[in-house]
C-alpha cells in the first residue's frame, strides 16, 4: 500500500527527512513555475510525484 502526502513549504523540512510513512507526493504544479526546481529535482529523486494544476485549462 502506498501512502501519499500533499507537498506543502510549511512541512519541507520534515519531508525532506524522508518519512518512511510517506511514499509518494502531490504536488501542484503551479507551485513550481516561478523556481524552485533544484526542490523539485530533488523531491523527484526521493518520491515518485503526482501532479496536478488548479488553475490549468486545456481549452488555453
Amino acid at each position: 500500500m502506498m501512502t501519499g502526502l500533499g507537498y506543502r513549504r510549511e512541512l519541507a523540512g520534515w519531508i525532506d527527512s524522508k518519512p518512511r510513512e510517506v511514499n509518494c507526493l502531490e504536488i501542484t504544479a503551479e507551485h513550481f513555475f516561478h523556481g524552485d526546481e533544484q526542490r523539485l529535482t530533488r523531491l523527484a529523486g526521493q518520491f515518485p510525484l503526482f501532479v496536478h494544476g488548479l488553475g490549468l485549462s486545456l481549452l488555453d
